[in-house]
């Protein structure tokens, strides 16, 4: 799957855009964050739903419970991660985003750390109909 990132004030990146496809190779000098946008992008894929909340939800409408779960799954998964070091040095504020043929994210840095997920129904919906 395709993925666009781009960054302003994470990282080593003051403002980035990386289309990611499923064969990409970061080359560049030591310390320009090819390493971090690596650990980034583990994050984002690593991430696994909350299923607590999966469970507590499981009477509201799937994009609503996928949305939650997934944005606390991605938090969590980038607090582990990086901890509190997702900005640029010397930044207040930063954001990622990422877009992919079934989700768009947006992440908010700040002291705290707030995602925002809008998955693209049309594919949840074929998704979901696959598994049945």
């Amino acid at each position: 799957m395709d993925w666009k990132v781009t960054l302003k004030n994470i990282g080593p990146f003051k403002g980035a855009e990386v289309n990611v496809k499923p064969l990409t190779i970061f080359v560049g000098k030591n310390s320009t964050g090819k390493s971090f946008l690596l650990r980034l992008l583990y994050a984002f894929s690593t991430a696994l739903p909350n299923t607590t909340e999966l469970i507590e939800k499981a009477h509201s409408p799937l994009q609503e419970v996928l949305s939650c779960s997934f944005r606390d799954g991605i938090e969590k998964s980038l607090r582990d991660n990086f901890g509190n070091n997702l900005l640029t040095k010397g930044e207040n504020e930063g954001e990622i985003d990422l877009s992919s043929g079934v989700i768009d994210l947006k992440a908010n840095v700040r002291s705290t750390l707030s995602v925002t997920l809008t998955p693209k129904a049309g594919q949840i919906l074929e998704d979901v109909k696959e598994s049945l």
